[in-house]
């Protein structure tokens, strides 16, 4: 009987490579004759489909959010962007063009230039995010303040769904 736990088939297979390595060194030392890792083959995890927000579902969540959660709703449902992107904004970032000139990730106090060389773009945005962002702005750097860190936004996620009565409510319970 094999346990894995709740383990990922990619860990899982970094640990079958340090094993493969371990046992052939024994290989070559002659103290075992074959590598009984090397025909170990393990199968992929299953993904599960990714579940999308109707746009009732979305209007539902934004009409319950308040203050700073909504904010950042906003910019999240709006634009797709990442949480490290977001936490990175400044009010500088919002360009009279029409798009937010993304140029940073901020997380748990690191600042980085982006992802990839594709991570630095721009996206369009409306003017209702605007007034949100600038209805939190408060006398710092980043529009969300020292928030560098997405597990402030976990528990006033929960509430938002609670409030809206959201299916994602359930992963809560």
């Amino acid at each position: 009987m094999t346990y894995w736990g709740g383990i990922k088939s990619k860990s899982k297979n970094t640990y079958i490579t340090c094993l493969k390595c371990i046992l052939e060194l024994a290989v070559d030392d002659g103290v075992l004759s074959v590598n009984p890792a090397l025909n170990i083959k393990l199968k992929s995890d299953r993904k599960e489909p990714i579940q999308y927000y109707t746009r009732e579902e979305v209007e539902k969540l934004l009409n319950v959010a308040t203050g700073i959660i909504k904010a950042y709703l906003e910019i999240a449902f709006n634009t797709g962007m990442r949480v490290g992107e977001i936490l990175g904004l400044q009010i500088g970032d919002f360009k009279d063009d029409g798009f937010i000139h993304i140029k940073r990730t901020r997380t748990k106090g690191v600042i980085r230039n982006g992802k990839s060389n594709n991570a630095i773009r721009k996206v369009p945005y409306n003017s209702y995010i605007l007034k949100c962002v600038k209805a939190i702005q408060i006398n710092n750097l980043y529009i969300f303040g020292d928030i560098d860190d997405a597990s402030f936004f976990r528990s006033q996620w929960k509430k938002v769904c609670i409030k809206a009565n959201s299916k994602i409510q359930a992963l809560f319970n």
